[in-house]
């Protein structure tokens, strides 16, 4: 009899619970940006960490990389997000929230910014013209520099490859003609990435790379990497940059 009891409790306990979650509606951008509730919820987690930590790895010995900073994105709408670019963060919808953090006695600024767009990270996205010969499935690339030559120009990108839970991104270049050059993996993720994006700095051959990487449940990590990919001193005919000319 008690037996009974007790299964029946337990039964309506998961009921009650499934309900619930059942109940709870999965984040929608329009909803989001509709009723404010992207900027109310929208928090900014900074944490200081070590590359190690953040699941990258495979840096080639010729580059420069340490990690900037590691972000988390609190709110019902933050697992919508799809990229970011230092204080630039995008949703669906060509919806970009701008996040001015102020000093540390003011709260963060947060508006929905009408100069931004996702093409200022997305360069080739999904469905375009891409480097072939990688394995698994070309997310999008980010362009790092333009280079212009009288009747000529060559574009430097990153792009990211996902195969499994694992992401790769690679360096290539894109002639004006259209042909592309072999990428050359600059780094590996051991959890997804969903989107990178480049910032560069004022002085050239040098930037930061932007990720958003997947932690499951609709959490995500923003990380960064400052990365500095000029010419490295290497042996006699060999080219140590990571974009072929």
């Amino acid at each position: 009899m008690n037996r009974i009891i007790l299964l029946l409790i337990s039964a309506i306990f998961m009921a009650f619970f499934c309900d619930d979650a059942a109940a709870k509606p999965k984040p929608n951008m329009e909803a989001c940006r509709g009723s404010n509730r992207l900027l109310l919820q929208f928090k900014v987690i900074t944490r200081n960490t070590k590359i190690g930590a953040s699941k990258l790895s495979g840096f080639p010995r010729t580059q420069h990389f340490s990690a900037g900073y590691d972000q988390e994105i609190i709110g019902d709408c933050a697992p919508l997000l799809f990229a970011y670019n230092e204080t630039n963060y995008y949703f669906p919808k060509s919806t970009v929230v701008t996040y001015e953090s102020g000093p540390p006695n003011r709260e963060p600024k947060l508006t929905f910014s009408k100069n931004q767009s996702l093409k200022d990270v997305l360069a080739i996205d999904s469905n375009e013209n891409h480097p072939s010969g990688i394995e698994g499935r070309f997310i999008m690339a980010t362009n790092v520099v333009t280079s212009w030559t009288p009747g000529t120009s060559t574009g430097k990108y990153l792009g990211l490859w996902r195969e499994g839970a694992t992401s790769k991104v690679y360096a290539f270049s894109k002639q004006s003609n259209g042909r592309f050059t072999v990428p050359k993996l600059i780094f590996k993720s051991s959890l997804p990435l969903r989107s990178i994006a480049y910032f560069p700095f004022s002085h050239s051959g040098s930037g930061r790379i932007h990720l958003v990487q997947e932690l499951g449940k609709g959490r995500v990590r923003l990380f960064s990497l400052d990365w500095d990919y000029s010419k490295y001193p290497c042996k006699r005919g060999e080219y140590c940059g990571m974009f072929p000319y």
